[in-house]
């Protein structure tokens, strides 16, 4: 019986329930700020002003989530073919979910899940060596699951690991790299292999994450068939299995820019063009993606533990086991830093004012790579340092790092946030204030409310359309060049007041909004008790523009031919909400709606 103790000692195996209780934790305290309140706090930047959840949310509201391109009352009535597509697994789940906050949150619960699940066989796949220990590999997957990232692109994050252990296994065990000790996969596994690698975009998007990963294979299986001089067949079926997912799961998106090719507002995107972007700016870009990696495609908070923990291992862990393998990850994670600050500075710099392609593909993008590697070699780092100095140093160590992601406050961190609720309430939004749909509901009602274009002042336009009503405004990252220009019309005089937000307008544009600063306030802070408005009246007209919702009183609306039409507020929303009519025609003549067929 001793004998059989020691042996699970040195196996690791009386850890596993130690390495259970932590993950177990982990996620618990990831996860459980978001169910016990029924207002959390939830990040509104590039989140609920806008994406593609709200979006979802937006489509159902119509009826028209699986239409094909059906008109969307926003932005002056945008095709459905520039809205998120249904056939994902977070597209069901904003179709089929009467509550926008719960399919929120499983969105949340399948993130950790897959990230979890992912990023163990990741982690066993590629960076195990023979012999480590599960209950570490559990660790740092767990870690993995719970960095903050856009809840957008919550499963497309989660799911890199999984794709490639998918292509892994089908390399080992199909074609020429197949050794010849392995027995063939039988036709089931095969077929279901192939039918996982198919059925991946279901899980994924393809503009942020798909385009890349098959880039990466792709770059694989070339250098594969040329070091072997005879290419990967099964390999490639695979990728060719993958695009094709992407395609029918993205139908509308690959239609667009394959057939109908619209001119949209990326040919205006000039990143080099805001006068602040010089080489100091680029270093700096760098710099910030080294140490906090890219907030939208999760913030690895690895500069405190995890960076200086794989630093010191690279530098002298010279003989730790699986060190041949770190190499591998740390050239990829150091090609990637480089391939960033190359794409600021040569291709933005140089190389996207005269190639269409370089405004409409952000090709640094493979920064997307980096939390799969940095964690893989975190892993590896822990695994040296449980050889020399035992595995509870190790596990101390990985504790730290998972204290970290939840405790440092980085954009998405909203855990942080309902945990610290009392500091963070009286500033921060919560899920309902945001949206308000109770004080909305009133006005609409009150106001006999019909469908006319209204445009939103001091709050973001995804209010309201949230609540049903038609805005001329919106957050969008691709919508019709045309209405932008239409719309550019409409906040001219602004734009022409204030230089910073013509640049932010005219070289990136995806806000089409009604500036103005003075009722802008972030959060729940105070507005001021009024603002002028600088906005063209006659181009607001020509858009048919009816309501303007302004979140202050506005003091030139005479000026602007606008007639105050009630003043709202509600016991359970911030807003107080300054309602103007302005009597318009309907908009005449070019389509600038965006629908197929457009002129």
């Amino acid at each position: 019986m001793n004998s059989s103790a020691s042996t699970r000692n040195s196996s690791g195996g009386k850890r596993f329930p130690a390495g259970l209780f932590f993950c177990g934790l982990l996620f618990f305290v990831a996860a459980a700020p978001f169910f016990l309140t029924n207002d959390p706090i939830l990040q509104g930047n590039d989140n609920l002003d806008g994406t593609n959840l709200v979006l979802l949310h937006i489509l159902k509201l119509y009826g028209a989530v699986f239409s094909f391109d059906a008109q969307i009352p926003m932005l002056h009535g945008l095709s459905r073919l520039f809205f998120p597509a249904e056939l994902k697994v977070w597209g069901f789940l904003f179709a089929f979910c009467d509550d926008f906050l719960l399919a929120y949150r499983i969105n949340l619960l399948l993130k950790i899940a897959v990230g979890y699940c992912g990023m163990a066989l990741f982690l066993k796949a590629f960076a195990a060596e023979q012999g480590d220990s599960p209950w570490l590999r559990r660790m740092v997957a767990a870690c993995f699951a719970v960095l903050p990232c856009q809840p957008e692109n919550a499963l497309s994050f989660a799911s890199l690991p999984l794709i490639f252990c998918l292509f892994r296994m089908l390399y080992l065990n199909t074609g020429p790299a197949r050794a010849p000790d392995r027995r063939p996969l039988s036709r089931a596994l095969l077929v279901g292999l192939f039918a996982g690698i198919a059925c991946y975009p279901l899980l994924s998007d393809f503009s942020r994450y798909g385009l890349y990963i098959l880039f990466v294979l792709g770059l694989f299986f070339l250098y594969d068939a040329v070091t072997r001089r005879r290419p990967h067949l099964p390999f490639a079926a695979g990728i060719a299995l993958l695009a094709l997912g992407y395609a029918l799961t993205e139908y509308r998106l690959f239609y667009v820019f394959l057939w109908l090719r619209p001119e949209t507002i990326r040919e205006e995107f000039r990143h080099s063009s805001y006068s602040y972007f010089n080489f100091q700016y680029t270093l700096t870009e760098t710099l910030e993606l080294l140490l906090d990696g890219q907030y939208h495609f999760a913030s690895t908070a690895h500069k405190y533990i995890l960076l200086p923990a794989v630093l010191v291992f690279m530098l002298l862990g010279r003989r730790a086991p699986g060190r041949s393998r770190a190499k591998l990850f740390f050239a990829a994670f150091a090609a990637i830093i480089a391939a960033r600050w190359l794409y600021l500075y040569v291709v933005v710099e140089l190389l996207d004012a005269h190639f269409r392609l370089f405004r409409i593909i952000q090709l640094d993008r493979v920064y997307i790579f980096l939390p799969i590697i940095l964690y893989s070699l975190f892993y590896m780092a822990m695994a040296g340092l449980a050889g020399r100095a035992g595995k509870t140093a190790a596990a101390l160590v990985v504790a730290a790092q998972a204290a970290c992601i939840i405790m440092t406050p980085a954009i998405y961190n909203d855990a942080l946030r309902n945990i610290r609720r009392e500091t963070h309430a009286a500033g921060d939004y919560g899920y309902r204030e945001y949206f308000s749909q109770a004080l909305f509901a009133d006005i609409k009602k009150r106001i006999r409310y019909a469908g006319q274009w209204s445009v939103a002042v001091g709050f973001p336009p995804s209010v309201l359309s949230f609540n049903g009503i038609h805005t001329l405004d919106g957050y969008h990252s691709y919508y019709p060049l045309a209405y932008k220009h239409a719309f550019r019309a409409v906040i001219a005089p602004e734009l022409a007041a204030d230089p910073d937000l013509r640049e932010y307008f005219d070289y990136w544009g995806c806000r089409a909004y009604v500036f103005s600063n003075g009722a802008g306030a972030k959060g729940k802070r105070s507005a001021p008790d009024s603002v002028t408005l600088r906005i063209d009246p006659k181009a607001f007209a020509r858009l048919g523009g009816r309501y303007i919702f302004s979140r202050t009183a506005i003091a030139n609306s005479g000026e602007l031919g606008l007639a105050p039409a009630g003043k709202f507020s509600d016991p359970a929303s911030p807003y107080v909400i300054y309602l103007y009519e302005a009597h318009s025609a309907p908009a005449a003549g070019r389509d600038l709606t965006g629908r197929a067929g457009a002129d």
